[in-house]
């Protein structure tokens, strides 16, 4: 569902058009080993993603980036502290809310896939996807079976 609202509604960047989608590359990461830290730079930059929490003047805030952000965009661990407090909503210094900051380093497995690994994918799965779809019909019909004979045992009372 996210990945819908993101590819054709998100108000950042333009709808994907039929043009682009043989080019599209879909990558998944695998959050893992979540560890709660004392010390908001004990973490290592292309290692672990960091999430923070905190609340100030009675509203909370929360964030997060992905292992990958602070190399990809050649930042120091001060440096993805503070667009991190920003992407939060947050536009305080960190000196403000530290002792309120609640921390978590986590690490991710990171799988892409191109369009044409989807597509041979489907074309290799076409019988699981027809079985899916078989049961998933089965279930519809079994449920609007059983809401009949309610109905039709609350009409008999």
């Amino acid at each position: 569902m996210y990945s819908l609202i993101s590819a054709f509604k998100d108000s950042r960047f333009p709808p994907i058009s039929l043009k682009e989608i043989p080019f599209l590359t879909c990558t998944v990461s695998l959050l893992q080993n979540f560890e709660n830290i004392k010390d908001p730079y004990d973490w290592e930059i292309g290692k672990h993603g960091i999430q923070i929490e905190f609340k100030c003047n009675g509203e909370r805030y929360s964030g997060t980036y992905l292992p990958d952000v602070a190399s990809e965009q050649n930042w120091s661990q001060t440096q993805t502290i503070k667009e991190l407090l920003r992407k939060a909503g947050y536009v305080g210094k960190l000196e403000t809310i530290k002792d309120s900051l609640e921390v978590k380093r986590y690490q991710s497995l990171k799988r892409r896939a191109t369009f044409l690994d989807y597509l041979d994918f489907i074309t290799k799965n076409k019988t699981y996807f027809k079985l899916s779809e078989q049961n998933a019909m089965n279930e519809e019909e079994e449920e609007e079976e059983e809401e009949e004979e309610e109905y039709s045992e609350e009409d008999r009372k």
